[in-house]
């Protein structure tokens, strides 16, 4: 709960209160990002500017479903282990493990209309991978 005090000339001293403003913006907030554009003031996001360890690699494999026309888009694409495979004359989809250096590789061919690919939620990690990870963490530590 929020609570405020006013005092008026007329009508004594007075205590108001009730819920807060949970996720949503006050009024003093959108006051004040108001006040801020006119005068140009830019907010500071210290935590941005952090380092906070975290260290990004692209030595992963993800689980997608790819639907393509082209067979050449699956041998370009490297997708390896395919658990699940459908073929028909107007289109093809597997579903099968790639690594997100090739995704990010063949994001051209990836962006063609006839491809479509969707992360199926799974990961799955080498060993070499995994120590290949763990040794750059040791780098940036």
């Amino acid at each position: 709960y929020n609570g405020v005090t006013v005092q008026a000339a007329f009508a004594d001293k007075q205590f108001f209160f009730g819920k807060g403003a949970g996720g949503h913006p006050t009024g003093a907030a959108v006051l004040s990002d108001i006040a801020a554009l006119r005068y140009d003031y830019r907010y500071e996001y210290k935590k941005y500017h952090q380092r906070n360890g975290l260290v990004h690699t692209d030595n992963v494999n993800i689980e997608v479903y790819l639907r393509y026309t082209h067979e050449y888009t699956l041998e370009k694409l490297k997708i390896e282990h395919i658990t699940e495979r459908f073929s028909r004359n107007d289109y093809k989809y597997v579903i099968g493990n790639v690594s997100l250096k090739s995704l990010l590789a063949n994001r051209t061919l990836l962006e063609q209309k006839d491809v479509f690919i969707a992360h199926t939620g799974r990961y799955t990690y080498t060993e070499q991978q995994i120590q290949i990870v763990a040794e750059e963490e040791v780098l940036f530590n």
